[in-house]
């Protein structure tokens, strides 16, 4: 043998009895290597979605052409003088809550009027009355406890007093 064959053979030893270091390919398998890039796939597009990234970079639907109408010919309306007699006015006197006047109970949303002894919030409750309830007025108006208070008698005869918030009078 020449020497550099025993030179080669010698090293050819040393390769065969040193332990040789594995590389981390050798131990994962081709099947597992796509199988955690199939999974850091999956992961990264339900980042994507959970973000709202994946709205963002949706592309934009292409742009529709839209069709103008042409303008047409409108013909412009003709003048013509007519005369018509102005109407006079004539003054309807609104009715308002007076002596003498019939009203009804109005606008208390199911609370009721209270029909009082005395102009006041502090006088004894004679009657209470309901929503539509007819009135005639008597006497007032007396303000007390920032109301406006007219003594009416009911249908039935009683007497006494109501604020007048809620009464609405009778058209006859």
């Amino acid at each position: 043998m020449s020497p550099d064959a025993v030179q080669t053979d010698k090293v050819r030893d040393e390769k065969e009895t040193k332990p040789r270091r594995k590389s981390w390919m050798e131990f994962v398998s081709r099947r597992q290597m796509l199988l955690a890039l199939a999974l850091l796939l999956v992961a990264i597009a339900g980042l994507c979605w959970i973000s709202g990234l994946s709205n963002i970079l949706r592309p934009l639907p292409p742009p529709t052409a839209t069709r103008t109408p042409l303008p047409t010919f409108t013909p412009r309306p003709t003048v013509t003088l007519t005369m018509t007699p102005t109407p006079t006015a004539t003054a309807t006197p609104e009715p308002q809550v007076m002596p003498g006047v019939q009203v009804t109970v109005s606008g208390t949303v199911g609370q009721n009027l209270r029909l009082r002894a005395g102009p006041g919030l502090t006088q004894e409750t004679l009657s209470i009355l309901e929503e539509g309830t007819r009135l005639t007025v008597l006497e007032g108006s007396e303000a007390a406890d920032g109301y406006e208070w007219w003594k009416v008698r009911t249908d039935d005869g009683q007497e006494g007093w109501v604020a007048g918030n809620w009464l609405i009078p009778v058209v006859p």
